[in-house]
């Protein structure tokens, strides 16, 4: 178009020119210079712009093509980087899932202390995904941790910070000197990650607190006028903001570090004796504790010692006593899923409720597993465990057909569908109630009157022994009534999923001593149990309540038998 409206112009001026020559020429009075000066001008500098133009076009077409170029190099390495991130999912898929939806799960509690502050607004919801890329660009030629910690030092990870909050930062106008600072040490990332591992939200329950501190500050300050306690305030509110901000970022920079760790998986694996003796005291300690932490720390602690003594020669490098703990954690956990047959049991269920055409249907895309997941927890789904075991095997199931950003994405919305799915199961509850009312169905509330009159007219041991009996069955337990005399601690035995459990039943006018916790540490022993409950009617002394802690007995009170007993009506 350009090029056209120049040939005009120089057109226009070149007959000009000669017009204003062949009036020259012939001696007419009609000649004007200033009009031959013009067509002159007109020829000379449509040429002169053409030329420039053409040299313009010609960096543009190059500058164009570079970016192009560049363009697509940049695909080509976001597709390669796809695939080696791909590769390492699929590699250790039961690892990195288990802590990926323990992760993103304390990440998303840590965003809703965000939205308290309104710092939501500021942070997309793809934000973590965001941060994990970046960490991962900048630390994936890294070999080992000590060159993963001077590659994300807090220079690093506050480049990254700036790049992915700069609307909060504009916002703010914020001092980017101080961001992170006194925040990015290895003792918190470390404990981050280890929370992880076990679920724990010590952190979360930290930032939390902040949360609300600040919130209560603020509400505080709004009843004074000085400007001082009111800018005191300001500054403590941005304080709290940048902490949550960073939190977040910090989580993404665990989920690549936990990545570096998984690459002694193997060498650890192959070691025979350090991996035996790291199922075998896993599996000990775990029948001493109920809490993933407490079997964490213990076991833990005492393979480090063996690892440091016997076994350091395992890996290219020494590992540190938190990087051990955690991979030898991390090794335990998928040695136990195998053996769960996690993904038999979806398979069976969905089979034998006529669902199995649900797997064949889908395409293995979030929707799909969406589908198969609402119908498994909404009717078969009783606790939060049974319904992370459930995702945690739809997800390893599908694994290969899902991105790196959709598997994350899954680890996020962990949180968001076991909520969903309670919600669908309340309301359910409430339709079947509806129903029980509308068809004048009132047997449940018949069976909680006959049980409360046989519960309020025990008068005996012996009666309180049977009544729990018939309270276990309804539980789901095989209940095995002890000899009244010489029963060694245990009035009754409980035998479900493969575990066998002994009861001491006390029905006290009083509070239930130190001695009823000792009888059933001792039937432990003698019926070679698994567990030891003591029940009461009435309540345990605090020395009682010490000593069953130490020796892992569970106590149930008057309180904990009443929430039994409502279980087994809702039931």
């Amino acid at each position: 178009m350009v090029g056209c409206l120049l040939f005009l112009v120089g057109f226009i001026g070149v007959i000009m020119f000669f017009w204003e020559i062949f009036l020259l020429v012939i001696g007419s009075f009609s000649f004007r210079w200033h009009l031959f000066l013009l067509s002159i001008i007109l020829f000379i500098g449509s040429i002169v712009i053409s030329i420039w133009y053409d040299k313009n076009n010609v960096k543009i077409c190059v500058g164009q093509k570079s970016k192009v170029k560049q363009t697509e190099k940049q695909k080509i390495e976001v597709i390669k980087n796809e695939e080696i991130l791909k590769k390492i999912f699929i590699d250790n898929s039961i690892e990195i899932t288990l802590l990926g939806i323990n992760l993103c799960t304390l990440h998303e509690l840590t965003k809703k202390c965000a939205n308290k502050l309104n710092v939501n607004v500021f942070i997309d919801e793809n934000i973590f995904y965001q941060n994990f890329m970046d960490i991962y660009l900048l630390t994936k030629d890294v070999k080992n941790l000590r060159e993963f910690d001077l590659k994300t030092n807090k220079y690093a990870l506050k480049k990254i910070f700036i790049k992915n909050y700069k609307g909060y930062i504009k916002k703010s106008n914020l001092d980017i000197d101080n961001i992170g600072k006194g925040v990015v040490k290895k003792d918190i990332i470390y404990n981050m990650l280890q929370e992880s591992l076990y679920m724990g939200k010590e952190t979360f329950n930290f930032v939390f607190k902040d949360t609300m501190d600040t919130l209560n500050y603020m509400e505080d300050m709004k009843t004074l006028n000085y400007a001082n306690s009111k800018m005191w305030a300001q500054e403590r509110l941005e304080k709290c903001k940048i902490l949550i901000c960073w939190i977040l970022l910090l989580y993404a920079e665990i989920f690549n570090r936990f990545l570096l760790i998984l690459k002694n998986k193997y060498r650890f694996i192959n070691n025979k004796e350090l991996y035996n003796i790291t199922i075998n005291l896993y599996n000990e300690k775990s029948k001493d504790f109920d809490n993933e932490k407490d079997i964490y720390f213990s076991a833990g602690e005492k393979l480090f010692t063996i690892y440091q003594s016997f076994y350091l020669d395992t890996f290219d490098e020494e590992l540190e006593k938190i990087e051990f703990m955690i991979l030898s954690y991390l090794i335990y956990k998928g040695y136990k899923y195998k053996e769960l047959n996690i993904e038999d049991s979806i398979i069976k269920v969905l089979d034998s409720y006529n669902l199995i055409s649900l797997l064949k249907e889908d395409e293995g895309n979030l929707s799909s597993i969406d589908n198969i997941l609402f119908k498994i927890g909404e009717n078969f789904i009783d606790s939060e465990n049974d319904f992370k075991e459930l995702y945690w095997g739809l997800i390893n199931m599908y694994i290969e057909k899902m991105s790196v950003q959709e598997l994350i994405t899954m680890y996020l919305q962990f949180i968001i569908k076991i909520d969903k799915v309670k919600e669908t199961k309340k309301l359910h509850e409430l339709e079947k109630e509806k129903n029980r009312y509308l068809n004048n169905d009132f047997r449940k509330e018949e069976e909680i009157r006959e049980d409360k009159i046989e519960f309020e007219n025990i008068t005996t041991g012996t009666e309180f022994e049977l009544y729990l009996k018939k309270l276990y069955i309804r539980l789901g337990y095989i209940v095995e009534l002890t000899k009244t005399t010489g029963d060694q601690g245990a009035d009754l035995i409980l035998y479900k999923d493969g575990l066998k459990t002994v009861v001491q039943a006390k029905f006290y006018s009083s509070k239930v001593g130190n001695k009823a916790v000792q009888e059933v540490v001792g039937a432990i022993k003698f019926y070679d149990a698994d567990y030891g409950i003591v029940v009461t009617n009435n309540l345990f002394t605090k020395s009682a309540i010490e000593l069953a802690e130490v020796n892992n007995i569970e106590l149930i009170d008057k309180s904990r038998l009443d929430e039994l007993r409502e279980q087994t009506y809702n039931d």
